[in-house]
């Protein structure tokens, strides 16, 4: 093979990066090329092999959270090859070409949904979070909230939302997201799939209390959600979409749910199962399983530790060499100082705490500990030095709720 990685070329390319990944993932060619608008065509990447394109994948520029920050985050979704064309070497060149491309660049991060692991382990990204998925069962909650009348302006209140209300929607969501670990800083396209899941329009329902607005104002929280025939004449809510800002925003949208139970008797979530909403509930109902991990890649590795939030109150310097076979400049030594809820990062150090770019991505995001990462041979280190970077980077449990 005589592979080369680039943009596509002109219609005829893009049609044809279409029908590699609708081959792969079984999805319409015509919302492929739907979707290559919404993320612009100059996000496109094909591989070829000489004037025939055997591959591809689409990045989607954005953002993530962590410790309280949205850092700049390049997603990579539907990676395909032709399948006369894997095993050859495609798919490890297509995905080491990007990462190069994007530390290049300065991109901080790029994040994956693997179908496999070894390729993008190989090429330094690692599992670093979590995507859950929850049957809800609904017969048996409340449909009123228990805080509803509570206040002199009678508490939270529910309606239907629309268009008009997408940017306070957004507000809210950004409050709620920097609350977590892992969840997305959404672009349009992102926006665009939560708002119209496999094609479809959702509904949207806000929480609002003009009286005792929350933190993100007096939008409190809402839900997204579309409706699918289960069985005879029941159906499923399918939630695309939630954000809550307050206790009260939750109790509403559980008694927004309840209120669902005669025709819809399960409610699709993807949320972990410590998430407010859930355990708000006031019986266990719901069934949690885990769907798949992601994975998080530090393109450039320097702007990621500096762009990251930290504990606050917490004063400290971890000595790291960083092992990276594939970007050069994030190889080596370096001290993270971090005070004041931020973290700078200089050259030089004792190197103290030795672990490859993988294995950083890992605890960068919090889904392992320094001492589950020594465990299993990723992480070498004094005590004093591991204590330091659990202390680092303790916080929620990552995850995700969109999916690109």
């Amino acid at each position: 093979m005589s592979l080369r990685v680039g943009v596509p070329a002109d219609e005829a390319e893009r049609l044809a990066l279409a029908e590699v990944q609708a081959l792969c993932f079984r999805a319409p060619v015509e919302r492929l090329l739907l979707n290559f608008g919404l993320v612009g065509h100059e996000n496109l990447r094909v591989v070829r092999d000489g004037s025939r394109i055997v591959g591809g994948l689409t990045l989607v520029p954005m953002g993530q959270w962590f410790g309280g920050r949205a850092l700049p985050m390049t997603g990579i979704a539907a990676v395909g090859i032709r399948p006369e064309a894997r095993g050859g070497g495609a798919g490890g060149l297509l995905v080491r070409s990007v990462v190069a491309e994007l530390a290049a660049q300065g991109v901080p991060l790029s994040t994956l949904y693997p179908a496999t692991v070894p390729v993008y382990r190989a090429a330094g990204f690692e599992l670093a979070g979590s995507r859950w998925h929850v049957r809800l069962h609904l017969k048996g909650l409340p449909t009123r909230a228990p805080r509803q009348g509570r206040t002199a302006g009678g508490g939270p209140t529910l309606r239907a939302g629309g268009p008009d209300d997408f940017p306070a929607m957004e507000r809210a969501y950004r409050h709620y997201a920097c609350h977590q670990d892992g969840l997305l800083d959404r672009g349009h396209f992102v926006w665009t799939r939560v708002r119209m899941p496999r094609g479809e329009t959702a509904q949207h329902y806000l929480v609002e209390d003009p009286d005792a607005p929350g933190p993100a104002g007096p939008l409190l929280g809402y839900l997204s959600y579309t409706q699918r025939e289960a069985h005879d004449f029941l159906q499923e809510l399918v939630v695309s979409d939630l954000a809550l800002t307050t206790a009260s925003a939750g109790e509403r949208l559980i008694a927004l749910l309840g209120a669902h139970q005669s025709l819809a008797p399960v409610a699709l979530l993807n949320l972990p199962p410590r998430h407010p909403l859930l355990t708000l509930l006031p019986e266990w109902r719901a069934e949690t399983r885990l769907h798949l991990h992601w994975m998080l890649r530090l393109c450039a590795l320097d702007a990621a530790l500096e762009g990251r939030g930290y504990p606050a109150g917490l004063t400290a310097a971890l000595h790291l060499d960083v092992a990276d076979a594939l970007v050069p400049a994030n190889a080596g030594r370096r001290v993270l100082s971090i005070a004041d809820g931020s973290g700078h990062v200089e050259r030089g150090g004792q190197g103290s705490l030795r672990l490859d770019v993988g294995a950083l991505a890992a605890l960068f995001s919090g889904f392992q500990s320094p001492e589950e990462l020594a465990l299993q041979g990723g992480l070498v280190g004094p005590p004093a030095g591991v204590g330091a970077a659990a202390a680092a980077f303790s916080g929620p449990a990552p995850w995700m709720q969109s999916i690109f």
